[in-house]
């Protein structure tokens, strides 16, 4: 898989790369890396996104120059990174030649699809690719493969953090990046709108089956955007399953699952269109804010 991959970036100088939508930091550190890498290699290399990208990462080297979601081009050699279905590109009606990604599931939409489920985040996968490049990671590169794998293992606690995530990240530090300096830049830069809209999530908090079940929804989504109030709520010592409505606007809903005990929340956001990880998932909703809530939590029930 690796020489095929290899063999279309000798062959193309033009090349694109794509988020998915709501650009996480697994997504962007992966895409960034790659970039940096190709162009090291002299490739001409664009990047591109949905509106919705957050500043929480704008301290990574090169994240200036990713683009607005645009056409493709079509001598480029077009890469999606970090996206398990073609619905969830920044970009619609877009043929991919190459589809990098970790998420189990993945929908294969493209010609070479390059998916391991084993990985932690995308961003082990691009680590991988980079060295059979035959290049060597620099400062830029292991800062953004860094924030990739760190915001997917949710800073190394997940049970997805495995021997081989240690091993990168070690080979990584060896450019002097700071794991201290990058946690504050991405966990530490809440403005006071955002810490209030969290206190005010928390206070809205409820539970049911017994507190296996903890929920809360929160009008402000832009504000909350990257405000990871679901962390906060699957700290409840009886939860099971957390999950934050998040209003969009008056009828589109987006919705946030975290489990834990072997509660597959992926498999339910695909019954709704969504998808991710087996202990962290989403999917997006159309209803009023009553019957949305009120039909989300009688399925998680049936979980139990």
């Amino acid at each position: 898989m690796y020489d095929k991959i290899i063999s279309l970036f000798d062959s193309n100088n033009n090349i694109f790369i794509y988020t998915h939508v709501d650009p996480d930091g697994d997504t962007i550190g992966s895409a960034l890396a790659l970039k940096h890498a190709l162009e090291l290699k002299n490739k001409k290399v664009s990047l591109f996104y949905d509106n919705n990208i957050s500043d929480t990462y704008s301290f990574l080297p090169g994240f200036k120059d990713i683009n607005p979601k645009a056409k493709t081009n079509d001598v480029a050699l077009v890469i999606s990174v970090d996206c398990a279905d073609e619905s969830r590109l920044c970009c619609n009606n877009t043929k991919i030649d190459i589809n990098i990604d970790h998420h189990l599931g993945n929908s294969n939409f493209a010609k070479i699809n390059f998916i391991d489920s084993k990985a932690a985040a995308t961003g082990e996968i691009i680590y991988d690719l980079i060295k059979h490049l035959g290049l060597d990671i620099n400062r830029d590169i292991a800062m953004c493969l860094y924030v990739a794998i760190a915001t997917d293992t949710g800073n190394f606690a997940y049970s997805n953090t495995t021997q081989r995530t240690f091993q990168i990240v070690s080979h990584l530090l060896k450019t002097q990046i700071y794991p201290g300096e990058i946690s504050r830049q991405i966990y530490e830069q809440m403005n006071f709108e955002q810490l209030k809209n969290l206190g005010e999530g928390l206070v809205e908090m409820k539970q049911e089956s017994d507190g296996r079940l903890i929920w809360t929804c929160i009008d402000n989504y832009k504000d909350m955007a990257e405000v990871s109030i679901i962390d906060y709520l699957r700290k409840v010592k009886t939860c099971k399953i957390a999950v934050v409505f998040k209003k969009v606007d008056k009828n589109n809903f987006k919705v946030s699952l975290r489990s834990k005990d072997n509660i597959d929340v992926r498999s339910f956001a695909q019954r709704f269109g969504g998808g991710g990880h087996y202990f962290a998932s989403g999917f997006t909703v159309n209803g009023s804010q009553a019957e949305v809530i009120t039909n989300v939590l009688k399925e998680l029930k049936k979980l139990f």
